[in-house]
C-alpha cells in the first residue's frame, strides 16, 4: 500500500514538471516569433525606404532617469550656445536740423567712414521747409557707433527707436532642410545613373529638377538672412525747421511807435537817395575818364594853336 502511494506521488510530480516545461517552451517560442516578426517588418520598411528614396521615421523609446534627464538638458543648452546666432537690427532715427544740405553731406560722410552705403534717398523741398529720408545699410559691427556719431550733426531735436530680430531658429531650420534636399539630390543622381529604362530616367530627372529648384530657393533665403545680419538697416529722416515768421501787430500805433516809424521811413529815404547818388556817380566815371583822356588834351591843343595864331598876327604890326 505504501509503495502504491509512493508510486502515485512520483508519477504526479513527473506530470507537473512536464506541464511546466511545456508552458515554458511555448512562451519562449512566442517571444522568438514576435522578435522575428519585428525584425522582418523593420527590414521591409528599410527596403521600401531605399526603393522610394524617402526616410521612414523610427521611434526609439528608452527609459530616462533623473540624472540622464539633467545631463540631456545640459547638453541641449550647450548645443544652443554653440550656434552662431543670427541677429538682425533695425533703427528709426528722426532729426530736426538747422541746415539740411550741411546735414545731408555730414550723413554721407559718416556712411562712407563706416563702410556702409545708401540704399535709398528721397528729398522734399517746399517754400517753408526741406526734408529728406535715407535708407542706410551699415555693417553690424559699426551699427552702434554709427548711431552715436549721428549726434555729432547739429540738430534741434532727435528721436531714436532700435529693435532687433532673432532669425537663428529660421536659419537652423533652413540648414536642416538644405541638408535633407541635398541628400535627396544625391540619391536621385544615383538612381539616374542606374536607371534601366528611359521612362525611369525621365521620372528621376523631373524629380531632380524639383529638388534642385527647392535647394536654390533655400540658399536664396539663407543668403537674404546672412546679408541682413551682416548689414543693419537705419531709416533716417532729416527735417529742416523753418524760421518763424515775424508777427505784425494789429491795431492803432502809439505816439512813440509812430515817431519810430517816421524816423525809420525818413532814414530809409535818405539811404535810398544816397544810394541813387552813388549809382549815378558810378555811371559818370566812364564819361569823366573820356573827358580826361580826349576832351582836355584837345582843348589844350586848341588853346595853344589859338595863342600861336595871335602871336603871328601881331608880328607885322610891330615891323611897321
Amino acid at each position: 500500500m505504501n509503495r502504491w502511494l509512493l508510486l502515485r506521488r512520483v508519477v504526479f510530480s513527473v506530470v507537473i514538471a512536464s506541464v511546466l516545461l511545456l508552458f515554458s517552451g511555448c512562451f519562449a517560442a512566442s517571444e522568438s516569433a514576435k522578435t522575428q516578426s519585428n525584425t522582418v517588418v523593420s527590414d521591409q520598411a528599410s527596403s521600401a525606404a531605399g526603393r522610394s528614396g524617402e526616410a521612414v521615421p523610427v521611434k526609439a523609446v528608452s527609459p530616462i532617469n533623473g540624472e540622464d534627464a539633467l545631463n540631456l538638458g545640459t547638453d541641449t543648452v550647450s548645443a544652443m550656445e554653440g550656434i552662431n546666432r543670427k541677429l538682425i537690427y533695425h533703427a528709426e532715427v528722426k532729426m530736426e536740423v538747422t541746415d539740411f544740405k550741411q546735414s545731408e553731406a555730414a550723413v554721407r560722410n559718416l556712411v562712407a567712414d563706416a563702410s556702409g552705403y545708401v540704399l535709398n534717398f528721397s528729398e522734399k523741398i517746399s517754400e517753408n521747409s526741406t526734408s529728406g529720408s535715407f535708407v542706410l545699410k551699415i555693417p553690424s559691427e559699426a551699427f552702434e557707433s554709427f548711431l552715436h556719431r549721428l549726434e555729432e550733426i547739429k540738430y534741434l531735436s532727435i528721436e531714436r527707436n532700435v529693435r532687433g530680430e532673432d532669425a537663428t531658429e529660421q536659419y537652423v531650420d533652413l540648414e536642416a532642410r538644405l541638408k535633407a534636399r541635398q541628400t535627396a539630390e544625391s540619391r536621385l543622381i544615383s538612381f539616374m545613373e542606374n536607371a534601366d529604362t528611359s521612362e525611369a530616367l525621365l521620372h528621376f530627372a523631373q524629380e531632380l529638377a524639383k529638388v534642385q529648384e527647392e535647394i536654390e530657393r533655400i540658399k536664396g533665403q539663407m543668403r537674404y538672412i546672412d546679408h541682413h545680419v551682416a548689414y543693419s538697416t537705419i531709416n533716417l529722416h532729416l527735417n529742416e525747421r523753418a524760421m518763424p515768421a515775424l508777427q505784425v501787430k494789429s491795431g492803432p500805433l502809439s505816439l512813440g511807435e509812430r515817431m519810430e516809424s517816421a524816423l525809420l521811413s525818413s532814414s530809409n529815404h535818405v539811404l535810398q537817395l544816397l544810394q541813387s547818388l552813388l549809382v549815378f556817380m558810378a555811371g559818370l566815371v566812364p564819361v569823366l575818364v573820356l573827358v580826361l583822356v580826349v576832351v582836355i588834351p584837345c582843348y589844350w591843343l586848341w588853346r595853344k594853336r589859338r595863342a600861336d595864331r595871335s602871336k603871328e598876327a601881331s608880328l607885322p604890326s610891330n615891323d611897321d
